[in-house]
C-alpha cells in the first residue's frame, strides 16, 4: 500500500497480514493483506478508530474507540455516538460478531479467549470473554 499515511500495529498470521492505517493523518482504519493472493482489503471504515487488530487462526480481533471525554455533534446539534467496542471477524465466513460497546476498550486474544479491558471514566475493569 503506497501512500503518505501512517501504517502501524502490524498482526501477522499464516498468509495475512493486518494493519491499522491513518488514511487522514487522524482517522484510523483496518487493513488486511492476503500474501497469497496479493490482494489488500480495507475492512473497517467508521467515524470511531479501528486499532490494535490482532490475526489468529481464522480469525481476526479490533477495537473500534473513540475519546469517551469527546462529543462530537453531527449538523442538526446531536451528539453523534459512533459504534465502540471489541469486534471479531471469522476469515473464513465474513461474519463480524460485536463482543462488547464499551467507548475506550483495550483487548487481548490468545485462541478462542479475549481478555477485555475497560476503563472509561469508571476505573479500569477487566473481562474475559469465550468465543468457543
Amino acid at each position: 500500500m503506497e501512500d503518505k499515511w501512517l501504517k502501524s500495529s502490524p498482526s501477522v498470521y499464516g498468509q495475512r497480514v493486518a494493519w491499522t492505517g491513518y488514511s487522514d493523518g487522524a482517522q484510523a482504519d483496518l487493513y488486511l493483506f492476503d500474501i497469497e493472493t496479493g490482494l489488500i482489503r480495507r475492512l473497517a471504515q467508521t467515524a470511531a478508530s479501528e486499532l490494535s487488530p490482532v490475526l489468529s487462526a481464522g480469525r481476526l480481533l479490533w477495537v473500534r474507540r473513540t475519546d469517551c471525554d469527546v462529543n462530537v455533534m453531527s449538523s442538526d446539534g446531536k451528539p453523534n455516538i459512533p459504534e465502540t467496542g471489541v469486534y471479531v471477524l471469522g476469515l473464513d465466513t465474513g461474519v463480524e460478531q460485536k463482543l462488547t460497546d464499551y467507548v475506550e476498550p483495550v483487548a487481548f486474544f490468545d485462541q478462542d479467549t479475549v481478555l477485555v479491558i475497560e476503563g472509561c471514566q469508571v476505573g479500569f475493569q477487566a473481562y474475559v470473554i469465550s468465543l468457543r
